[in-house]
């Protein structure tokens, strides 16, 4: 599928898991008439990050990085089922640099510890559980066919 950003100036943060539901209803309830007479019903995922998601550490996060936090929430509300919605609403840490750390782990880790809050489509109620899932079946396959330690590159940053 296609992947596009949309940017949601001047809405408030506490409105915006109500803009992905309005965006998922739209399109899971209006199928698309194609030219030979058949319609083709669609549903969407969506995942979306406020910008700035630490109020408190406005510039730790620049945009590409909120960004790339939207596009991790999208492969989770993908993993928990699709047709539904994960959103990062706001992010809380002692200091810009550990704000920084949380963003480069897991969303579920910085989910658990209470340094993130997120709301979610109800059908994606389970997406962490479900990110969990796929990433120790990851790395089960991965300690399988695992470098030794020396080899191994620093992990990427989600």
């Amino acid at each position: 599928g296609e992947e596009f950003l949309v940017v949601a100036r001047d809405t408030a943060r506490r409105h915006a898991p109500a803009l992905a539901e309005r965006a998922c209803a739209a399109m899971r309830d209006r199928p698309f008439d194609l030219p030979d007479g058949s319609r083709l019903a669609k549903t969407c995922s969506i995942g979306f990050c406020c910008f700035p998601l630490s109020p408190h550490h406005a510039k730790a996060l620049d945009w590409s990085a909120a960004v790339q936090l939207a596009d991790t929430a999208l492969f989770a509300a993908k993993t928990a089922g699709r047709d539904g919605w994960l959103g990062l609403l706001s992010a809380q840490a002692d200091s810009p640099e550990l704000l920084l750390t949380w963003a480069g782990r897991p969303l579920a880790h910085w989910w658990r510890s209470g340094g993130l809050s997120v709301a979610n489509a109800p059908a994606q109620a389970a997406w962490a559980g479900a990110v969990d899932a796929e990433a120790e079946a990851e790395a089960d396959t991965s300690r399988r066919s695992d470098p030794p330690a020396a080899a191994l590159a620093p992990p990427l940053p989600v």
